[in-house]
């Protein structure tokens, strides 16, 4: 009964399979002759030799990878699987030669179909277990080894097309069931599309060769056709596995795939002539947040089309994600060449890219690695690219920087300060200091300016230089900015009405989307009024998106706060600031001022700052007054308020109601 409901089960497959092969116009399926499976019995002692040859390999290759009772019975079962099929052929020709009848050739099928599906079962069961959980080496074997036997047991189970189709079936659709429901990546899907493509393509050939067998004339272009298309189709899956879909770069995976060839081809050779080059682009996140996202890819577009002209034959440029491109720079004998590289790339994206009528420039940071004895895989060279990269960076953007060791170290103690100042946002590890400002003309205290400090555990006070330059990097300045409101109103509030409190805010915090509402709830929760709170921003900040960058100024102002311009007069343009933005005042940077008496240009500069911003109906601030000539200078010259050592260095919150109470005991006279 087993016997002939498994006759009935595999038959029934087969015809299912037959049935659906024939909607397809190229191919038909018909009983095959004695002579079908005379071809097969020949073929079969070499073909299970190779069957045993591919368990081995499997065995050898998943040796430390699958459980040990799992490979042993998984290779036991195939090794009898194959000594079955190789024993049963001694005794096929005697049932071949007595089947003259219809009857007689199915049942010769159902058996060969049975055999089929027999040596498939291991292979489907590897792909379906283990496919998505194993190291990607031994995924590239397990793939090619099932890809492997599919082919070879179709093309030899081709005279029995029902037995082909059964076979590479077995093996192929569960691994290709797997990879597109139960692993859920885009690379395996990939993998399962190819699955597909592999079981069509054999299906084809498994019809074009029966119908060989029959003297078919349009075999051969059938044949032809199905080779041709599954290159085609490999091929469009391999291009879009190492290439980046939006701009046709190189993707990371290719990338790293070259740098480690270049790695490997210079540890063998023992002469290393490669550099690697990493470049971020300067203000795309700004660009990206202005314009669109379709508007950033078209410029990513464009970027990569320039780097493409700025690279040599030979050298490979990739897009690694965002706005991060590397190249593997050949046949680099010495830094210089990858410097020259670098220089190129600065020209060339220093022109303005025209996108929708806009004319956009962007800069871009180079990092560049060549092959050092510390660092001897494509994960150290990257980290030593990026290190040089940030040193670009820090170093005022849009230059290049080629890694030495030193960066190393200085990034170790940046990593030191990140760490510690996550943990002072949530230890209360930072404070505020305030520094007086006075009217010049009474030497009335009128405002203090907030600043930040950090009291760490073991290095003591610690000033804004030391760490919001990696509080921009890491992305707290928005978080420590906010606080800094937050505070600064609250503690403006236990001091007289008349005195106002100052603070800054970063060019980043301005070009955030949230920066008004923050304001609000700080005066709301520290019912502050507004007109008591001075907002200090810096020429950096206008630069970003002047537009915007308007229009939240103006909604400040609406408020009810003050607006004043920090470090004056240290821009580009500074003067056309005043008469852009809704600005209440300047702060005219302490450079002016210290060196008021020994440079006369100076002093020049610096009246006629004073006069402009007088003659705007602006109020000025000089920063870094410390002696009494410097602030008797500052008064002649019309300032509003002064600021500086001479009066008071920064205090903690707690003595700056000794400073209200006492304003003039700080204060010597003055003429």
């Amino acid at each position: 009964m087993w016997i002939s409901a498994r006759n009935r089960l595999f038959t029934g497959w087969a015809d299912f399979v037959a049935h659906t092969a024939a909607v397809m116009p190229s191919l038909r399926y018909e009983q095959p002759a004695p002579d079908h499976f005379e071809s097969i019995l020949r073929a079969t002692p070499a073909a299970m030799l190779g069957y045993v040859v591919n368990i081995t390999i499997g065995v050898v290759a998943f040796l430390h990878i699958m459980n040990g009772t799992e490979l042993g019975l998984w290779a036991a079962f195939a090794y009898v699987a194959a000594l079955y099929v190789f024993l049963r052929r001694l005794r096929a020709p005697f049932a071949v030669n007595r089947a003259p009848g219809e009857r007689s050739s199915r049942r010769l099928e159902q058996r060969t179909i049975l055999f089929g599906v027999l040596l498939g079962l291991p292979w489907a069961y590897l792909g379906v277990r283990h496919l998505g959980h194993m190291p990607q080496p031994a995924e590239t074997i397990l793939i090619s080894l099932g890809v492997g036997m599919a082919a070879s047991g179709a093309v030899l189970l081709a005279p029995i097309a029902r037995a082909a189709v059964a076979y590479l079936t077995t093996i192929l659709a569960p691994t290709a069931f797997n990879c597109f429901f139960l692993l859920d990546s885009f690379q395996y899907g990939l993998l399962g599309g190819l699955a597909v493509s592999y079981w069509l393509f054999l299906f084809a050939l498994t019809g074009t060769t029966n119908q060989l067998f029959r003297g078919k004339s349009k075999a051969v272009e059938q044949l032809t056709t199905a080779l041709d298309e599954m290159h085609a189709a490999r091929s469009r899956i391999e291009h879009i596995a190492l290439h980046d879909s939006l701009t046709g770069l190189s993707n990371r995976r290719a990338f790293l795939h070259r740098l480690n060839g270049a790695i490997m081809g210079s540890s063998a050779t023992g002469c290393a002539s490669w550099a690697v080059l990493l470049l971020d682009l300067d203000r795309f996140k700004v660009v990206n947040d202005t314009f669109g996202h379709k508007f950033g890819d078209v410029l990513l577009q464009q970027v990569a089309d320039r780097l493409r002209l700025c690279v040599r034959p030979g050298d490979l440029v990739a897009r690694l994600g965002g706005d991060e491109f590397s190249i593997v720079a050949e046949h680099v004998h010495h830094i210089g060449d990858a410097e020259a590289i670098a220089i190129r790339m600065l020209e060339e994206l220093e022109r303005p890219f025209v996108i929708q009528d806009h004319s956009i420039t962007v800069g871009v940071s180079i990092g560049i690695a060549a092959p050092l004895s510390s660092a001897t895989d494509s994960e150290q060279i990257m980290r030593c690219a990026d290190l040089a990269m940030y040193e670009a960076k820090g170093a005022g953007r849009n230059g290049f920087k080629v890694f030495e060791l030193e960066m190393q170290d200085r990034m170790d103690a940046r990593s030191i300060v990140e760490i510690g100042l996550r943990q002072a946002t949530r230890n209360g590890e930072l404070e505020l200091y305030y520094q007086p400002i006075y009217e010049l003309a009474t030497l009335r205290l009128v405002r203090f300016e907030a600043l930040i400090r950090w009291r760490h555990p073991t290095k003591g006070i610690l000033s804004p230089a030391e760490f919001l330059p990696v509080a921009e990097e890491i992305g707290l300045i928005n978080e420590i900015g906010a606080w800094v409101v937050h505070q600064a109103c609250r503690e403006a509030m236990s001091w007289p009405a008349d005195i106002s409190v100052a603070v800054n805010l970063s060019p980043i915090q301005v070009n955030h989307t949230q920066v008004v509402d923050m304001v609000k709830r700080a005066l709301k929760e520290s019912r502050l009024p507004p007109s008591r709170l001075e907002i200090e921003i810096t020429e950096t900040a206008l630069l970003s998106d002047t537009l915007q960058t308007k229009q939240k100024l103006e909604q400040l102002k609406e408020l009810g706060c003050s607006l004043s311009m920090d470090d004056f007069g240290t821009g580009y343009s500074s003067l056309s600031y005043l008469a852009t933005f809704p600005l209440d005042g300047i702060k005219i940077d302490k450079d002016f001022i210290t060196r008021f008496a020994t440079r006369t240009e100076n002093a020049e500069i610096m009246r006629a700052m004073l006069e402009l911003a007088k003659a705007l109906n602006r109020l000025t601030t000089v920063e870094g007054i410390e002696t009494l000539a410097q602030l008797n200078a500052a008064k002649s010259l019309g300032a509003t308020y002064g600021q500086g050592y001479y009066f008071s260095r920064p205090v903690p919150s707690v003595e700056v109601l000794g400073l209200i109470t006492y304003p003039r005991a700080v204060l010597p006279a003055a003429s």
